[in-house]
């Protein structure tokens, strides 16, 4: 399992099938994750922490588990919002390929 952090956004390839862990160390609104691979589909779980620093841990993301959120090959997909800003934690598995996590305090354009 890799750690990934960034403030509002981290970009990272998986390796194989072991999920990545990733930190948003700023609070965000709305979570978006983009699937850059071709060929395989990333699973997503999210959970909330109550500081920066602070480790919940989110669940750790299986393939085509419950309560897990899909994102398909080249998609993109909000997996997060609240109303208020939060500290967030997602847990990212797929079969290798990159993505991208992005969170922002506002809306989304799209």
């Amino acid at each position: 399992m890799a750690a990934v952090a960034g403030n509002k956004t981290c970009h990272a390839t998986l390796s194989t099938t072991t999920a990545d862990t990733v930190t948003l160390n700023d609070k965000v609104r709305q979570v978006r994750v983009t699937n850059h691979d071709g060929t395989n589909i990333v699973y997503v779980t999210t959970n909330t922490r109550t500081t920066a620093a602070g480790a919940v841990g989110a669940t750790t993301a299986v393939a085509q588990a419950d309560e897990t959120i899909s994102i398909p090959t080249g998609g993109t997909k909000t997996v997060w919002r609240s109303s208020l800003p939060q500290f967030i934690e997602l847990s990212v598995v797929g079969n290798g390929g990159s993505y991208s996590v992005e969170g922002t305090a506002t809306e989304f354009d799209d």
